[in-house]
């Protein structure tokens, strides 16, 4: 009984002493007055930081140099720092839980080697962003007229947000062969588990020439595993080595996924960014500024978070940046950038030493996983002012024979990389995750699910040796052909690697007309992309969409195979092709075709012949000489054998072409000859005012021609939205022998909506974002073609079939809208301005589409 009591007084004891000392730390305040003077005029600093060491605790000085600071509670240490730029810094011990008045004197900075010119009232962070913004291009890799280094690259790619499949057959199956088969855990930066499905390593050489600018990569040694990622998929070839991952600091913007996000230290940064001096430090060797960096407006695509500056050269030491929160950009939960510079000894430039980017994919629906993407790219033994001959770069990537040699022992000393911070620690690589990925890889599920996901994903059903698709193929329904039914096929690498067979046919149940199509290509083993092609075809197609006048893609072509097709003009016709196209030098390709079209009109429904005399039908021959020029061009060889451009386009493509008929050659009735220009390029960032797609076409044909051979420019009478035609023009109302066409697009990435208030709601609501457009047709027809149009009878008139531009009064109409309402929906508000007499509807159209874009 007394132990019982004498356990009792000391268990009260000590709780009283608990909130005795519990009551004294929250009773503990401590208060620091005072003023902070220049050491020559003794006049007050203002915007001084005054903070205990070590944390971002404290409290700046007014516009009369005076502060207060105030803290309760147990100080984490007693020393209170004084910093400011152009000052030597100052300390002070403190007392804590007392009321004390400090004033400092504050000395200029004898050491600082280059002068930074603060404002009286103005933010001390700016006086060091403008020498660092001066600095910009000073620093930059790019202004040297050479330099090459080697390049180790880690791309790592990860399942997250498992919560809505959690409970899924080929989750579990996942999850009990990870457990059983390995101890390691892979989480996100919240903790969450993840499960590994590709890892990319690649040990490579880069190289840079400044004039002309270009680039070439030499890949030494690669180790990859994937899940469901075909080795001639391509995208192999995407994922590893430098591809067109750039992250450049010191250029105005940086891409990351198709945005352009402003440097913290661009021209014209104040417009982006806030900036607060936070403290100065010891960063690898070098003092410097330690600054917080805070987006202007919440929305607008850009960074927040800390940039290192040095104090002795103001150059960008190191960074560590993340995507605003509330930014308007699609399916991206986070984008952390972590970057650490290094001083390149023998030049004044900084370089990236160890770049870190892990981003997260995610919010395509609730139980759609995520998709967490880690980039770890480290340079070095950069060499400077080394140029290469030109010939060097005919080849912009290249590949060593002896690509899989590389041990594991390579590999391990490539991932000994210096340390910075990550977000993510627990997404460090594992010595094991290729295994966990192979092991994952052979999982029945998950090889059935890799199938499926590869359908939907390619649009063909893959079999080793013979793919069948498109699916969006197989049936489309207009009121010419009635019900389409369709059946394709391809073969695969697995039969052959350099030849390859596809073809379809199709038939339609209103028109009882059987179509078809055969071609094959051949691709010889080279280094520079190669192909010879021969393909065979009769199909019913607008008229505008036969022969070269119209690039079109799948899409296109499909939507164009629904609905009503009558108001298109559509043609049957038969195509033999024989091509020839080969890679010159990288960003140079030739094109050699060979091309006969036999037209034939459609009894009852066309109305007219093609020219004088109304004959149903005409035949041409021609050879098409193109050349292709298309500076800083990425691309991969498809699944087809087609190729697949990739990455920015940092310069226009360029594609001249000469097409030359012979009459008489397999039965052609017409000799003639054409030239065409055609000028494109997606996503030009335009100087900080968001981003811009063009393209310009111009043509001009020499000869007397029926109008199919002539330029029929290309109207959209669907409710839907066809890029690069005319919105509010019929589908064949305008045909020129010469021409200039522009369509052009601008998107304000909300350079507008983010900065007025009520239209503000549209991109937090909605996640809208504004555009304009404009698209301009300059042409005529020559006398001579002229007499070749058909007339058709209208109130008693002869009027001509088609209508032509006057060279004095070109075709205009101009656009706005909104695009990525609810991530999908864009719709465009077109007004047509010229042409507007004799027009058969309104001179205003709406069109709807959707895209997925971030």
């Amino acid at each position: 009984m007394p132990n019982f009591r004498n356990y009792l007084l000391t268990l009260l004891h000590f709780s009283v002493f608990l909130l005795t000392f519990c009551a004294e730390l929250k009773a503990q305040k401590t208060l620091v007055t005072g003023q902070v003077k220049d050491g020559e005029t003794r006049e007050g600093l203002p915007f001084v930081n005054v903070y205990l060491k070590g944390s971002t605790t404290g409290a700046t000085t007014d516009l009369d140099g005076y502060y207060k600071f105030q803290y309760e509670g147990k100080l984490p240490n007693d020393t209170l720092m004084v910093t400011f730029v152009g000052y030597q810094p100052a300390y002070f011990t403190i007392k804590a839980g007392e009321t004390q008045e400090l004033n400092f004197i504050l000395s200029p900075d004898s050491q600082s080697l280059e002068e930074v010119v603060v404002v009286a009232g103005e933010n001390p962070a700016y006086a060091i962003l403008r020498k660092a913004a001066q600095n910009r291009s000073k620093y930059n890799k790019l202004g040297l007229k050479a330099y090459e280094h080697e390049s180790y690259n880690q791309t790592e790619l990860f399942l997250n947000k498992l919560g809505g499949i959690s409970d899924s057959k080929v989750i579990i199956e996942i999850k009990n062969s990870l457990e059983r088969d390995t101890a390691q855990r892979y989480l996100d930066k919240n903790g969450a588990p993840m499960i590994p499905f590709a890892v990319y390593e690649t040990v490579s050489n880069y190289f840079y020439n400044q004039s002309p600018e270009t680039t070439k990569e030499e890949i030494l040694f690669t180790k990859n595993s994937s899940i469901g990622i075909e080795p001639d998929d391509g995208l192999n070839r995407l994922l590893e080595g430098n591809g067109f991952r750039e992250f450049n600091f010191y250029n105005n913007r940086v891409r990351i996924l198709d945005k352009f996000f402003p440097s913290p230290v661009a021209d014209g940064w104040r417009s982006n960014y806030e900036m607060w001096l936070v403290d100065s430090l010891m960063v690898e060797g070098d003092f410097c500024y330690e600054i917080l960096v805070e987006p202007r407006s919440a929305l607008d695509i850009v960074f927040i978070g800390k940039i290192w500056i040095t104090k002795e050269h103001f150059a960008l030491k190191k960074l560590d940046l993340k995507l605003s929160e509330k930014a308007n950009i699609n399916f991206v939960k986070y984008i952390y950038v972590k970057q650490l510079m290094s001083k390149i000894p023998e030049v004044d430039i900084w370089a990236p030493l160890v770049t870190d980017v892990e981003m997260n994919l995610s919010e395509f629906s609730e139980n759609f996983p995520g998709l967490v993407i880690r980039y770890h790219i480290v340079d070095k033994k950069f060499v400077p002012n080394k140029e290469q001959a030109a010939k060097f770069f005919d080849i912009k990537v290249s590949r060593d024979k002896t690509l899989e040699m590389a041990e594991e022992s390579f590999w391990k000393k490539h991932r000994e990389y210096p340390s910075i911070e990550t977000q993510s620690d627990s997404l460090r690589h594992s010595p094991n995750i290729h295994q966990v990925i192979a092991t994952i890889d052979t999982l029945p599920r998950v090889k059935k699910l890799s199938k499926t996901a590869r359908i939907f994903g390619t649009g063909f059903i893959e079999t080793p040796y013979v793919d069948f698709g498109h699916i969006l193929s197989f049936y489309a329904w207009n009121n010419v052909e009635g019900s389409r039914l369709a059946f394709s096929f391809r073969t695969t690498k697995t039969l052959s690697k350099q030849l390859m067979l596809k073809g379809w046919t199709a038939f339609g149940t209103a028109d009882q007309v059987w179509k078809y199509n055969g071609e094959f290509n051949y691709t010889p083993k080279s280094k520079r992309f190669t192909i010879l092609g021969v393909r065979h075809l009769y199909d019913l197609k607008p008229i505008a969409l036969i022969g070269r006048t119209l690039n079109v893609d799948f899409m296109f072509e499909f939507v164009s195979r629904w609905g009503n097709i009558k108001q298109q003009n559509p043609y049957y016709y038969r195509e033999t092709e024989l091509w020839f196209e080969r890679e010159v030098k990288t960003g140079f390709r030739t094109k050699f075709t060979l091309r006969n079209v036999n037209y034939n009109a459609i009894p009852n429904l066309n109305g007219v012949g093609f020219s004088e005399g109304n004959p149903a039908t005409i035949t041409s021959t021609e050879a098409e000489v193109a050349l292709t020029f298309a500076k800083h061009e990425r691309a991969f060889l498809r699944r087809d054998n087609t190729l697949k451009l990739i990455g920015p386009q940092r310069a226009p493509t360029v594609k001249l072409s000469g097409i030359f008929g012979f009459q008489g050659l397999l039965g052609a009735d017409f000799s003639y000859q054409k030239v065409v220009l055609d000028i494109s390029q997606k996503q030009k960032e335009m100087f900080g005012f968001g981003t811009a797609t063009y393209t310009f076409s111009a043509g001009y044909i020499f000869n007397r021609l029926p109008y199919p051979l002539l330029k029929i420019h290309q109207g959209n009478p669907s409710p839907f939205l066809f890029l690069n035609a005319f919105q509010a023009m019929r589908g064949f109302e305008f045909v020129s022998d010469y021409y200039a066409e522009l369509h052009y697009t601008h998107f304000f990435n909300g350079l507008i909506l983010n900065r007025i208030p009520v239209l503000k709601l549209l991109s937090k609501w909605f996640k809208a974002r504004l555009f304009a457009s404009t698209s301009l047709a300059w042409g005529g027809l020559s006398a001579t073609n002229a007499t070749l149009i058909p007339q058709v009878e209208k109130n008693g008139v002869l009027t001509n079939y088609f209508r032509t531009l006057s060279p004095d009064n070109p075709y205009a109409e101009v656009g706005y809208g909104l695009e990525n309402i609810f991530r999908l929906i864009r719709i465009d508000f077109v007004h047509r301005l010229t042409y507007l007499d004799n027009l058969q509807g309104s001179p205003f159209v709406i069109k709807v589409s959707a895209q997925v874009k971030f």
